[in-house]
């Protein structure tokens, strides 16, 4: 490992020199980046209390909703990079350490479910502290997975539960989630140079990031809302530290899967407590 591989330090910048480009630029491309999840916050808060989930419950419809969603992406990230033109090193793509990646991801997902539980569940005590409510009250309050697809696919399809695993998990959320939170953390650091340099910085950089990243989930309630910020906050250190986005595209992958294969298990052996998904 020379010294290019190191992990960063304080006063060390992520990736590349920005390229010199007007400060517009990379406004606009941070601003067309940054309303992306907020868009989809709003139209997941407008939607929460419809009786479809978000992802349909047949294979042709989950298609179609993954063709849609990478499709609105590509556009939106397209034209972002085309007005900040940013480089490899600065988006943290290149791939580095081998198998590494691969390993490290799979780890950080077992790291980060066991973090954002632990913190979570904290949260939803005190929440209920706060409300005057019991124990019995935190199903109301657990992320709504029901908003988000209709578990007892995953179990009459296996087509369906084998593109959940890879299709969603890897791609429509790890490859194209983390490409927007290395395209925000470029033009963070394209706009402030100094500040980015210092743990101070990234630390704000990291925060402000996650709640941008929470808030586009909304269609899972407040506790989804959080617990993807936490997981956020723990994607967005990964890529930082590593300066590449792989371990957190594979760590976001496994995460998710991890999630589908627990509902699917769930929903076929404990059938009460998931009737509404």
């Amino acid at each position: 490992m020379d010294a290019n591989d190191l992990p960063p330090v304080i006063g060390e910048n992520v990736g590349a020199e920005p390229k010199r480009v007007s400060r517009w630029r990379w406004w606009l491309h941070v601003i067309l980046l940054g309303v992306l999840p907020v868009i989809v916050g709003v139209m997941g808060y407008l939607g929460r209390n419809r009786t479809l989930a978000l992802l349909p419950p047949d294979v042709p419809g989950l298609l179609q909703v993954c063709w849609f969603e990478l499709e609105i992406f590509a556009l939106v990230f397209s034209v972002a990079w085309l007005v900040s033109r940013a480089g490899a090193k600065q988006m943290l793509l290149p791939w580095r350490g081998g198998v590494m990646p691969l390993l490290l991801g799979f780890a950080y997902s077992i790291a980060l479910r066991v973090a954002v539980m632990m913190l979570l569940i904290p949260l939803a005590v005190v929440w209920l502290l706060i409300a005057g409510k019991g124990a019995g009250q935190l199903q109301n309050i657990r992320p709504g997975t029901e908003h988000l697809l209709d578990a007892t696919a995953l179990v009459r399809s296996p087509v369906y539960f084998t593109l959940c695993l890879t299709l969603i998990s890897f791609v429509v959320a790890g490859l194209r989630e983390e490409l927007w939170r290395a395209g925000m953390f470029a033009g963070i650091q394209a706009l402030f140079p100094r500040q980015f340099a210092t743990w101070r910085g990234r630390v704000i950089a990291l925060v402000t990031v996650a709640l941008l990243f929470g808030s586009g989930h909304t269609v899972q309630g407040w506790m989804g809302v959080c617990a993807t910020t936490l997981l956020g906050l723990g994607l967005g250190a990964i890529m930082l530290w590593h300066r590449s986005i792989w371990a957190a595209v594979i760590a976001h992958g496994f995460f998710d899967a991890s999630t589908f294969v627990a509902l699917y298990f769930l929903t076929k052996y404990h059938v009460a407590p998931f009737q509404s998904l």
